[in-house]
């Protein structure tokens, strides 16, 4: 999982690795990865954020000391136009 996070796998394995750890969580558990993808991008105001093909552009994860796992994501909000 860290691999994918970190850019470390292929694009492709990258993203499956990424869908099923979101999926493990119950509110995500029906997310479908292929509409996310399309119908989420279009809602960034950066055209990076638009062009996207890696989970990991707008989400990652956090580590503490302790080895717990904290999901992150860059919502639109939080996007300039200029990244």
């Amino acid at each position: 999982m860290k691999q994918a996070f970190n850019g470390k796998l292929p694009v492709i394995e990258g993203n499956k690795v990424a869908y099923e750890y979101c999926q493990s969580c119950h509110v995500h558990r029906n997310l479908s990865p292929d509409d996310h993808v399309i119908n989420i991008s279009k809602k960034y105001p950066s055209e990076n954020y638009q062009r996207a093909k890696e989970c990991r552009t707008c989400h990652n994860i956090e580590e503490n000391f302790w080895g717990d796992i904290t999901r992150k994501t860059q919502f639109p909000y939080q996007v300039s136009s200029r990244q």
